[in-house]
């Protein structure tokens, strides 16, 4: 929920769960906070073309 993995209706479900437990609520917020902190100081760099490619192919055969 926190990496905006969950529907909506779902998210909004969870939230209404959680806002009457202080523990719940401080831990989402906590992770929240997290999140936005790792999103802001990361940097983010491109990953070359082959090495994507290489990944998938990889991933195929493992697949097989």
């Amino acid at each position: 929920m926190v990496d905006n993995e969950t529907d909506p209706e779902k998210a909004a479900q969870i939230l209404e769960q959680i806002k009457d437990c202080k523990m719940c609520t401080d831990c989402y917020e906590q992770n929240s906070c997290l999140k936005d902190l790792l999103h802001n100081k990361i940097e983010r760099k491109a990953v070359p073309q082959d090495l994507i490619d290489c990944i998938k192919s990889k991933l195929k055969e493992e697949g097989s």
